[in-house]
């Protein structure tokens, strides 16, 4: 076997013990020291993500907390203009009933009819200028915030 030769084994191991205290040389003047940079610069860049983080959660539940206060006051607002509204149909609605069987005289009625209808038009465009005041005072609200 010529791996075995004596006369060449001295030599192939003197070569072998080089070659590998010169890769170990360059593994631990260049190499180690790169892979240790690298791995505490990933360590400081996942520790600065994770602060990072909890502060944009911490500013992004105090956003939701105003928009969730927001949409609660419009959808009050809202909701006591919609009352007031069906309020005041459901009261005109009555006095019209009223008028026509107290009556009897349909064309009254009917006059009756066209001018509440008017009335009513009139009440729900101040009430949509009301919602849109109040909708453009939160937004003021929320800008000031």
């Amino acid at each position: 076997m010529p791996q075995l030769d004596a006369v060449t084994y001295r030599g192939q191991v003197s070569w072998l013990v080089l070659v590998f205290i010169t890769y170990y040389l360059i593994i631990r003047g260049d190499i180690f020291p790169a892979l240790t940079r690298l791995v505490k610069v990933r360590a400081k860049k996942k520790t600065h993500a994770a602060a990072m983080t909890q502060s944009h959660t911490a500013e992004a539940k105090a956003v939701m907390q105003g928009y969730d206060t927001a949409v609660s006051k419009a959808a009050l607002s809202a909701l006591v203009l919609i009352q007031s509204e069906l309020d005041n149909q459901s009261s005109w609605s009555k006095n019209a009933i009223d008028a026509v069987m107290t009556s009897g005289d349909l064309g009254s009625a009917s006059l009756g009819y066209l001018e509440s209808i008017a009335d009513i038009e009139g009440e729900m465009i101040t009430a949509i200028d009301d919602l849109a005041d109040i909708t453009l005072d939160d937004a003021e609200l929320d800008d000031t915030e």
